[in-house]
This record gives structure tokens, sequence and C-alpha cells, in this order.
């Protein structure tokens, strides 16, 4: 196999792994035709000039410009796996990871196959079993980092800050949005970031969606915790008081001891809890319980917090009230 002059040199590594990949078939095919077959992993450093001889398998993102997009040489798009085919893949390749979170990541990989391979890595082993919280946005590889940073860091600094305020958000609201950036006009900055294709306004429920759910990833990656602390003090702003989200922001934004808040995310809990979500109860009031600066009321959130651990597994069903003694058994 011969590589192209103009091809990235940092690709050599791959360069076995694709020749076995490919070679199979395209190779022996081409000794009959007298082509020859070209891989150029990025079709942006191609610079040579094409022979009429020459066999070329290039690959792009859709949507993505480049010379190649004019010439009119015959293209197939390769569709994400299907639901079903991303399980298998998940399944098959982290066999011990509960059955949620395969789902939860198979929905953030939206049939991105590299991305269902990556994934998983991000998560330790206690998120990966079901005995740990998944973050609210999944974090990144760093090789998901390159794939899905590039066109986000590219936009202007208020479309970021929008779209930062929309994934800490999480609803799509262009109304909470529009008041949490404290402008009129604020919603014009979503322009660049539906022009790149990130982010669309749904038509018929009128809110933001990311075109692709890794998007809201990168929007994460490149943010700095001061910019995240801003984005949640401003949208609990929103919130009327004692509401679960703004609870959650206002806690989110904290950096010390805040009783007041501690005490809106220990009723929290417990709603949490109600929704059968053991884990997320756990989470809160272990978050709860840091911001609590009463050792007293520090020590019995973490006790109350220990009491819900059966139900993780499953062993106890959710009934009980924090004012009770023990968790005591529901149903069969």
């Amino acid at each position: 196999m011969e590589w192209l002059p103009g091809a990235s040199a940092t690709v050599a590594p791959a360069r076995s792994a694709i020749a076995r990949w490919a070679g199979g078939g395209i190779i022996r095919s081409s000794a009959a035709t007298r082509y020859q077959l070209g891989l150029v992993c990025q079709e942006g450093s191609l610079t040579a000039p094409l022979r009429a001889s020459l066999a070329l398998l290039a690959a792009s993102r859709t949507g993505d410009e480049s010379f190649l997009s004019s010439t009119g040489i015959p293209t197939y798009e390769v569709q994400p796996l299907d639901e079903e085919s991303a399980n298998e893949l998940v399944a098959e390749r982290f066999p011990a990871m509960a059955a949620r979170v395969r789902q939860r990541l198979v929905a953030e990989a939206a049939g991105n196959p590299l991305a269902l391979l990556e994934l998983p890595g991000t998560l330790n082993e206690a998120q990966q079993t079901e005995r740990g919280p998944l973050p609210a946005v999944l974090p990144l590889s760093e090789r998901l980092k390159r794939i899905f940073s590039v066109r986000v860091s590219g936009l202007p600094y208020a479309t970021r800050e929008l779209l930062l305020l929309a994934v800490l958000d999480a609803s799509g609201d262009l109304h909470v949005l529009e008041r949490s950036m404290s402008s009129s006009d604020a919603l014009t900055e979503l322009g660049p970031a539906e022009k790149a294709g990130l982010v669309k306004v749904d038509s018929v429920t009128g809110r933001l969606v990311f075109r692709h759910p890794l998007t809201r990833s990168a929007v994460m990656e490149l943010s700095t915790s001061a910019e995240r602390r801003r984005g949640h003090l401003a949208l609990a702003g929103e919130f009327p008081e004692g509401s679960e989200r703004r609870a959650r922001h206002l806690a989110a934004a904290a950096v010390g001891p805040d009783d007041q808040v501690a005490s809106l995310l220990h009723r929290v809990a417990y709603g949490t809890l109600r929704r059968g979500d053991a884990v997320g109860a756990i989470t809160t009031l272990l978050r709860a319980s840091e911001l609590s600066g009463e050792a007293t009321t520090k020590a019995r959130m973490l006790a109350e917090a220990a009491r819900l651990g059966p139900n993780i597994r499953g062993t106890w069903r959710a009934c009980w009230s924090p004012s009770s003694t023990c968790p005591r058994r529901c149903g069969p």
C-alpha cells in the first residue's frame, strides 16, 4: 500500500491497523483494475494532485466543507448505530455495566461508535455498576474532546456563555435563558451555534435542543469553574424560593458552608427518594452535609444517607420518612 505524500504524518501508528481492516477486499480487487488505494484520515491534509488511477477513501464529518465537497466524487453517509446495535456493542465490551447506566450512555452517544466505546472509560467502577451517581453531564475522554470541542471552541464568548446556561439548566426553556442573561436580545447569540449545526430550536416545543448530546459535554469541558458558578447563580434567581431547581443551582454554586442551602437540599433529597432514585437521594444528602456548618446536623445527614444504602441494591423500598427510626420492608 502506498501512502499519499500529503497525508498527515501523525497517522503513522495507525497505518498497519487501517491496512488490515481495509486491505482484505479493496487491495485484492485493485490488482485486477490497477488501482491504488489511498487512505486519508483527514482529507483536509491531502495536498497532492489526484491521479486518474487512484482510488481514494476519505472521511469527514457531515456538514464540514473541504476541497473535495465540490468535486462530484461519490459519497456515502455513514449512519449512527441504531439503539439495539449500540446496546449490544456496549454490553459486549462492558458486561459488568448496569443496564440503566448502559441506557444512559447509549442515549448520550446517539449512535456514535467511538463515543460508545470511550464514554465508559470516563466513569469509575461505582458509577458503571450503579453504586454511585452519574454526573448530570457526562465527561469526555481526550479523543472525544478533540472531536466535539472543535466547533464549540470557535464560537463567540457570548454564544458559549448562553450554551453553558442551557447545559446547566437542562430544560431548553428559552425564556429562562433569556432572563438569566439579563438581556432582551440575548437569544440572538444563539445564531453562531445554530449556523454551526450545534443546536436548534424545536419547531414543536419551542425549546433549545443540542443536535448531539455530547456537545453539552464539550460546552462543560470548555468552561471554567467560575463560569459554571456564575451560571448556576443566574439560573437560581429564575426559580421560586423553596423549589428543587433553585436549591440545586444554589448548591452547585456554593463554595463553602451554607446552612440555608443545606436545609433546602435536605428536603430535596427526600423528594428525590420518593421518585425512586435512592442514589440521587444519597448524593443530595451528602452534598447537604458538606454545606452544613453545624457538626450535629452534618452527622445526622450523613447517618440518613447511610440508612439509604440498601436502596441502591433494591433490598429496601423507599417508603420511610426521615423521622422514622429505621427503614421497613414494603411489599414482596
